[in-house]
């Protein structure tokens, strides 16, 4: 700002014991405020059908058998396998559960409230919202804390 005031030396600026001071007509910020406040809410209005688009349906394969759900895709889930660093979805145990005859992989992971481990499946086939992954994709099976949610999207899968 200095900078600026010995350059140009604006007539609404001053400067007085290396403090800033801008003089504003209080009406003006007023009404700035105003229009920016308006300019917010209709961006927010306009994109609010891109915010509901974050609960999709999920269709996946793991050992030739199809399954499908509600998902939700969580930007603050990174959950991936830790050797190949492939994305994790984690899946209601009443829609999916993994059989004892497939290889499993273990999967750790901590939240706010604990840390733990999941065992996660590689799906044979992933499809979000009729879009199919051409991602290596695992399955964990885990409890999901949501009635209308069955699954947890890892975010990094739609990108």
């Amino acid at each position: 700002f200095v900078l600026i005031y010995q350059l140009f030396r604006p007539p609404n600026m001053l400067i007085v014991n290396d403090i800033v001071y801008f003089e504003f007509n209080p009406l003006i910020l007023i009404g700035s405020t105003a229009v920016i406040y308006i300019v917010i809410t209709l961006f927010q209005k306009l994109y609010r059908e891109r915010i509901k688009s974050t609960v999709v349906q999920l269709e996946f394969t793991v050992n030739h058998q199809d399954y499908d759900c509600i998902a939700k895709i969580d930007t603050g889930c990174n959950l991936t396998e830790p050797f190949s660093g492939s994305p994790v979805i984690i899946v209601d145990p009443q829609v999916f559960q993994i059989k004892e005859e497939l290889p499993k992989r273990i999967i750790p992971y901590s939240t706010v409230a604990a840390s733990s481990v999941l065992y996660a499946v590689k799906a044979d086939r992933v499809v979000i919202d009729k879009a199919q992954s051409d991602r290596e994709i695992y399955i964990a099976s885990g409890t999901i804390a949501s009635e209308n949610i069955q699954a947890i999207i890892n975010s990094d899968i739609v990108r």
